[in-house]
């Protein structure tokens, strides 16, 4: 679109800081509605709300930072040292993958209880699930990066006689710290979450055991300053990651959305279950051992065998397995939804953010 001098003109560009600058002018009259009084708390009460209680959420943000930070150390530690492990044992590497993700797929509002009895009183299980929160979203990047590097480099590596150790620290490595970082920036937000949650469990101290006496007390201006404040801390926790990232790393990663092949004999069909069977029995087997190497009460801490009586051999088993169920019916019912939402909305942003 020219003028009528026939230069371009000039387009509308609305400032950077109108778009939240409007949400927060809508939150706020949300806020203040009648209706919505006992749900939504308003942004000048949250600000009041943290003024007045500065030194109280100083010490509890202080408590769960110090909790989400060794578990970020201890579970991207865990990530690499898998990722290295399934580089340098390829046949053991989908049998690493489905353990890690086995393990991820556990519910933390469930392990969270055994490892409060497990640890007793201190920062065990705070640190354990914040642990168990980061590790596998930098896991999965990173064993993208590992198979990135070109073949070539490693035919390179392969003429001056060295083996599979020499290629992954001087060329996996190299060519995997793209998709570390952006593995660390999203792991970030979620060691803080991790890391409430083990707070839930009985801690004594942290944004999580004030966010359960919030909401017992139904402490509405308390309970969404605190998510407010963990919302802020876990933004500026991935966004300097990211920042770190882009100073250590100016190059962005090529773009890979799975491992390339590698090269050798295509797969039979009985090779998948295998792996499955292989992945269940060691798990089966970690868990059992867990179990009596930590010597907690069966009553509480149930092996393999009690899930087993529990589902199969008992005499009330039938009703046990149609509880379950049902249960899982109930949150399946949520889950689909919620997920076709979340693919919804997350495609939407990112197209909006493109265009």
């Amino acid at each position: 679109m020219t003028d009528a001098t026939g230069t371009p003109a000039a387009r509308f560009r609305a400032p950077a800081a109108l778009g939240p600058l409007v949400l927060l002018v809508l939150w706020e009259g949300l806020g203040h509605l009648p209706d919505l009084a006992l749900l939504v708390a308003p942004p000048s009460a949250i600000l009041l709300y943290l003024w007045t209680n500065a030194g109280l959420m100083a010490r509890a943000l202080a408590e769960t930072l110090t909790n989400a930070a060794w578990g970020f150390a201890a579970g991207n530690l865990a990530a690499i040292a898998l990722a290295a492990l399934a580089m340098l044992l390829p046949r053991a590497e989908r049998i690493v993958a489905g353990l890690a993700l086995l393990v991820f797929c556990l519910p933390l509002v469930a392990t969270g209880p055994i490892l409060r009895v497990l640890y007793g009183p201190g920062p065990g299980p705070q640190i354990t699930l914040a642990a168990l929160a980061v590790y596998y979203t930098t896991f999965v990047p990173l064993l993208v990066g590992l198979r990135a590097a070109p073949s070539t480099w490693f035919d390179l590596v392969r003429s001056y006689g060295r083996g599979r150790g020499a290629a992954l620290i001087h060329v996996r490595t190299m060519a995997s710290l793209p998709y570390l970082f952006a593995g660390l920036q999203i792991a970030a937000p979620a060691a803080v979450l991790g890391a409430m949650v083990g707070e839930f469990t009985g801690a004594e101290r942290g944004m999580g055991v004030l966010t359960v006496r919030a909401m017992r007390a139904l402490d509405v201006d308390a309970t969404w300053a605190l998510a407010t404040l963990a919302a802020a801390v876990s933004t500026l926790a991935y966004a300097g990651v990211g920042a770190l990232g882009r100073r250590m790393l100016p190059d962005a990663p090529p773009v890979i959305l799975s491992p390339p092949r590698e090269p050798g004999r295509a797969a039979r069909w009985w090779q998948a279950p295998l792996r499955a069977l292989a992945v269940l029995a060691v798990a089966l087997v970690a868990w059992w051992a867990a179990m009596a190497l930590s010597g907690l009460n069966p009553f509480f801490a149930k092996r393999p065998g009690d899930v087993w009586d529990a589902l199969v051999s008992d005499a009330d088993a039938a009703q046990t397995r149609a509880t379950l169920l049902a249960a899982m019916a109930q949150t399946g019912a949520a889950v689909v939804p919620g997920y076709v939402a979340g693919l919804a909305l997350g495609a939407g942003l990112a197209v909006a953010l493109v265009l």
